[in-house]
């Protein structure tokens, strides 16, 4: 599948089976209302939005390489969560994550006790607004 500068939506799971994701200027923008799963079989994304509404949020379940990750929380009806596969490594040129005063953006690993790797470069455009990072190291 090409996405050359298109807007995909995504209301539900993301699985890659085999095929082959060719991002170019692509926004996939993550809009479920139940948790929602993400496996792009370690390819790469341009931009990646969350806007799920779930408590279960989105699952990274696989490594991927993206030009920014954004999660805006502005106007959900609660916090917000985006898991990450413990273990995989995530590399990103920008990272937005948007919360709100009692409604946080959180980011946690699959696995308790675990960790995945989150690599931004820099110089990036890095904004964390209202958000709260669990790290866990093992005992």
């Amino acid at each position: 599948m090409t996405a050359n500068n298109y807007a995909v939506t995504i209301s539900s799971n993301w699985i890659n089976n085999g095929g082959t994701f060719t991002a170019r200027q692509s926004t996939v923008t993550f809009t479920g209302t139940s948790a929602q799963t993400v496996n792009n079989a370690g390819q790469a994304f341009a931009v990646v939005m969350d806007s799920n509404t779930s408590s279960g949020g989105v699952v990274f379940a696989s490594s991927f390489t993206a030009t920014r990750l954004t999660v805006n929380g502005l106007g959900l009806a609660s916090a917000t969560t985006i898991y990450f596969n413990a273990g995989s490594t995530y590399t990103l040129t920008g990272l937005t994550l948007v919360g709100s005063s009692g409604k946080p953006v959180w980011m946690r690993s699959r696995t308790p006790l675990s960790r995945g790797f989150l690599t931004i470069h820099r110089p990036t455009p890095f904004l964390l607004w209202m958000c709260k990072i669990r790290a866990q190291t093992p005992a």
